[in-house]
């Protein structure tokens, strides 16, 4: 199996995971309300915790939309320098939220969700950042691939 399927097939798993124990949480906090009159105090912050991780996870596994109309129509030598720039413009983007993260990570780490107190909340700025190190490996992929497909319409 090709590392690219197989990284992408992970993180499918781990996305579609997060999903259904949100859901499944959802679900356990809406019958405890309704069947029981009570809720779980600890349901609520534990589904953002995870929505956080979720959508970081899927943005890294999605193809990002571009309007390409003018740039398919430029020659193949422009097209090769635009795909380069715009990854390099991208790598730069994600050093930035990086950098974000380390600084987020360092200002909450001794900050805790309220219900759930052994929690920290560092731990959702650390998802950024390892959603982010995975992100660099997709556009240097998706980047390179671009690359290969304009090399091969040369040939």
């Amino acid at each position: 199996m090709n590392l690219t399927v197989w990284y992408n097939r992970v993180l499918d798993i781990l996305v579609g995971g997060l999903l259904l124990v949100i859901v499944s949480l959802v679900l356990l906090q809406v019958g405890a309300r309704y069947l029981f009159g009570g809720a779980y105090t600890w349901s609520e912050e534990g589904n953002l915790f995870l929505w956080g991780w979720m959508i970081l996870l899927a943005a890294v596994r999605t193809e990002h939309m571009r309007v390409d109309f003018v740039v398919n129509h430029l020659p193949r030598a422009i097209r090769k320098v635009t795909a380069i720039l715009i990854g390099l413009l991208s790598l730069f983007l994600l050093g930035l939220l990086f950098w974000g993260g380390i600084q987020m990570v360092e200002l909450t780490r001794n900050d805790y969700y309220i219900a759930l107190s052994w929690l920290s909340v560092k731990w959702l700025f650390v998802a950024l950042m390892i959603c982010t190190a995975l992100w660099v490996a997709t556009i240097i992929q998706d980047t390179v691939r671009t690359l290969r497909t304009l090399n091969r319409e040369e040939a």
